[in-house]
């Protein structure tokens, strides 16, 4: 959401957040989304597509394995 919001605008230039040594950042570098994996978008998507399927799995098993009837 964040790079929807700030990236490529006129807010990803103003310096709003300062540093350990004084330095402006901007809020995408604050966060670390100014580089690295955060800025891609396919990337993310695959992540959260992988997360998905994991939980998915993770819960079938846990309906079949686990006893969930009362005593």
């Amino acid at each position: 959401m964040m790079l929807n919001n700030y990236h490529e605008s006129f807010l990803e230039d103003i310096p709003v957040f300062f540093d350990a040594n004084g330095n402006p950042q901007t809020i995408l570098e604050f966060y670390g989304m100014s580089d690295g994996i955060m800025e891609n978008i396919g990337y993310c998507v695959r992540v959260l597509f992988v997360l998905l399927v994991m939980f998915t799995i993770l819960g079938v098993l846990a309906l079949v394995y686990i006893r969930h009837d009362k005593r």
